[in-house]
């Protein structure tokens, strides 16, 4: 995010010009994009394995050898980033360096979604979905598994300083 976000970001507010060419139209909003994808699905999938290794404290499902671990965190990490990539399609597909007038009577280059013809609201739906699977989405399902795991953690008697006769029996000594 740092490298392909603020430097970018920052060079095209402070200049009236896209100076970094076509390619570069294209592949900073898809880093930008597919960097933000990367963020919210790792949060859902941390919120997910929170709630797992809660659930499996109240069920005692743990695997003690911590089989397959590793492969599981390649393959989770690598879904990650072909989820982010194809999420991140749009922004590369659609985008160009096009010129715009300004209201004072002069020519700049700009990179800017461009709309094809059959679809002149590409921008509009590639917002939508974009805020849709960036931010609604992973926020929803995220918002669900904290409240399951505050379920699952009441349940197990270990909210609000719950102590058992046990604990208080040791307390009072």
């Amino acid at each position: 995010m740092t490298i392909f976000n603020i430097p970018f970001t920052v060079v095209d507010i402070l200049t009236t010009d896209w100076i970094f060419g076509q390619l570069f139209c294209i592949l900073v909003p898809f880093i930008q994009a597919c960097c933000v994808y990367v963020s919210a699905f790792t949060m859902l999938v941390i919120a997910i394995n929170r709630w797992r290794s809660i659930y499996e404290t109240k069920y005692k499902h743990r695997n003690p050898n911590g089989a397959g671990i590793c492969s599981k965190l390649v393959v989770v990490i690598s879904m990650i980033w072909l989820l982010a990539a194809i999420h991140s399609l749009p922004h590369t597909i659609f985008n160009g360096v096009i010129s715009m007038d300004t209201p004072n009577r002069q020519t700049v280059r700009r990179c800017r979604t461009v709309s094809p013809e059959a679809v002149p609201d590409i921008q509009l739906w590639i917002t939508i979905i974009t805020f849709a699977t960036q931010y609604v989405i992973p926020l929803s399902i995220s918002a669900i598994v904290y409240i399951r795991i505050g379920f699952t953690i009441a349940s197990l008697g270990n909210v609000c300083s719950v102590v058992s006769e046990e604990q208080r029996t040791e307390l009072s000594y």
